[in-house]
């Protein structure tokens, strides 16, 4: 599973050099094992996996990646995600 989320982030244009790339990966997987769960336990389960993490840098690292350009790009030419 942890290869195709890579793969379809990558896709998104998200670059695996963030920080924000491994807390996303990490938190789609935990998801998927848990789809009911909120998102700040999302967060919190992400930081607990990574050292010298909290909820905060989680969150911040991925809002981070997710306005880079490659992503911006992506969702400019897929409508549906606006």
């Amino acid at each position: 599973m942890e290869k195709q989320i890579t793969a379809k982030l990558l896709q998104l244009g998200i670059k695996p050099n963030y920080k924000g790339f491994h807390y996303l990966r990490d938190i789609i997987q935990t998801y998927l094992h848990n789809p009911t769960a909120p998102t700040m336990l999302l967060y919190e389960v992400t930081a607990d996996n990574f050292d010298k993490a909290t909820a905060q840098r989680v969150e911040r690292a991925i809002r981070f990646v997710k306005e880079k350009d490659g992503c911006r790009r992506w969702k400019t030419s897929n409508p549906q995600l606006r």
